[in-house]
This record gives C-alpha cells, structure tokens and sequence, in this order.
C-alpha cells in the first residue's frame, strides 16, 4: 500500500508527535522500545535541552496546519527528503517548538521502512 506524500508526512508528523509526548513525560523505556534510544543518547538529549534552558518546557512540533504547509527559506520547519533515492529511507528536519513557541532548535532524524511501515530514528538536535 502507497500512501501519497501528504499522507506519508501526515503520519510522519505522528510519529515525532509520540516521540516528543515520550519525551516529554521522559518515560525512557517507551522510548528504547519505540524509537530505538538508548540511555547514552537519551541523556544526550536531556544535556542539549539544559544547555539551551528547555529542560523544564514542554517540546512539541510546529502547529499541524504550519507545519505541513508553510514553507522557509532560511530554516526546516518540516521538511522530508528521500535519502540514497530511495523512498525506503526518509530524511526530516523540523522546527522544535518548547511550550508552543519556536524555539532555535532543528530535530532531525530519519524514518526507516521496517515490515512495511515507517519508524522514526532520532538523530539530533541542531541550533
């Protein structure tokens, strides 16, 4: 089953909205389970959001309606690129948001087809 684009960035979407619930309510092991992160990049995560006084602050996605349709020049709001021309390897980039404001911050990752759906592999963080 082929799902069309915005569909499959719909579904995207979702998906970085769970990782970023997990986060949120910092339940690790939903997280290793999910989303495949271990302790040593969780804790990654958690110095990088200290660094930039985000800790404390609830980090979501843009709004749905922003964030699939808007687009900029100077910065990812969420934005999904094939990667080695393949549609079995998707990359994204997009604004992270810490209680519903735009933050400097750009998570990226990659989703990754596995038994013919996609996960979401988290990458970083970039400012």
């Amino acid at each position: 089953m082929n799902m069309s684009k915005d569909q499959r960035e719909d579904n995207f979407f979702d998906l970085i909205e769970e990782f970023l619930n997990l986060f949120n309510q910092r339940d690790f092991k939903q997280l290793k389970i999910k989303f495949q992160i271990n302790k040593d990049r969780y804790e990654e995560i958690l110095e990088e959001l200290d660094d930039e006084n985000l800790l404390d602050k609830k980090l979501s996605l843009p709004p749905k309606a922003i964030a699939l349709t808007a687009r900029n020049d100077n910065r990812a709001i969420f934005e999904t690129y094939e990667m080695n021309g393949t549609e079995e390897v998707i990359g994204i980039e997009c604004c992270l948001y810490a209680d519903n404001r735009e933050t400097d911050l750009t998570l990226e990752g990659r989703f990754h087809k596995k038994d013919g759906k996609f996960i979401f592999v988290y990458h970083g963080l970039r400012a």
